[in-house]
């Protein structure tokens, strides 16, 4: 855990789980990965779920992401599920792994 008020400079590797509520400048490759609503992570992150309540500037690679009412990512999103609580803000180019190509004409016609 990265508590409130530490900022801390560096890349982070573990097989677990990390949550943040200070800042980090680098890159996250966990488990699982919360950012929490006084957090902020200025790097990638790969993790197979990760939450934002927080703030994001980096490339997001996830099976999960969860985009809750405060949370704010920039950056790139490359995803297999992702979930946008009402509130939240996506400055981002995103990949949803495994959708179908758009189609040519919209449906109905």
């Amino acid at each position: 855990m990265i508590s409130e008020g530490v900022q801390l400079n560096g890349d982070i590797t573990t097989p677990g789980s990390l949550h943040i509520n200070g800042r980090l400048n680098g890159d996250i490759q966990a488990q699982r990965v919360v950012i929490g609503r006084e957090g902020s992570v200025v790097g990638n992150i790969n993790a197979a779920v990760v939450t934002v309540s927080g703030y994001i500037d980096g490339a997001v690679g996830s099976d999960e992401l969860h985009a809750l009412e405060t949370g704010v990512i920039e950056g790139n999103i490359r995803c297999t599920q992702l979930v946008v609580s009402n509130g939240a803000s996506i400055y981002a180019q995103v990949q949803a792994a495994g959708q179908p190509a758009l189609p040519d004409q919209p449906r109905g016609q």
